[in-house]
């Protein structure tokens, strides 16, 4: 139920990405109203957008996690009831990282196995998501595999609901 605080971010000023993890302290702002007027209008960071991340892949050595975020944030279209602005270019794109994606994930891993069932299953390759979906047998994903079973069956590519 808390915020998402972002891993990656971009500065406004500088035009460059970083790790929040590794961003040096400059203050620390307390509740007091003093200082939430002081700070009100810092802005100079940013969420990168779905082609910012794609520049990302350029300077950050974390290919994998770059990849994931491209594929959450052409998601978010979806989530935000915005899939009308997405255009022939944007979906290219977004196959392309999905493809890309695939061959990073390790498919000895169960998550890894259900991130790359759910790409296929976005790409529209309905019959290898299934096949892969199969070889899933961790227990505590059963759940999640009968609601993917469900999509793929109805032959949905777009991102849905889980719970």
């Amino acid at each position: 139920m808390k915020p998402e605080s972002p891993s990656l971010v971009l500065c406004k000023k500088c035009n460059q990405f970083y790790w929040t993890k590794d961003a040096k302290k400059m203050t620390e702002i307390n509740n007091s109203a003093e200082q939430k007027e002081k700070y009100r209008n810092v802005d100079f960071i940013e969420f990168p957008t779905f082609h910012q991340y794609f520049k990302a892949l350029e300077t950050i050595p974390d290919e994998k996690f770059i990849r994931i975020r491209i594929w959450q944030s052409f998601n978010d279209f979806f989530r935000n009831g915005k899939e009308k602005e997405i255009t022939q270019d944007l979906q290219d794109l977004n196959s392309t990282n999905l493809c890309a994606l695939l061959k990073l994930l390790d498919e000895s891993d169960q998550n890894n196995l259900l991130m790359k069932t759910e790409i296929l299953r976005n790409l529209g390759w309905f019959e290898e998501s299934k096949q892969l979906l199969d070889r899933i047998k961790d227990s505590g994903l059963l759940e999640i595999k009968n609601k993917f079973l469900v999509e793929i069956n109805k032959q949905n590519n777009q991102v849905f609901q889980l719970f």
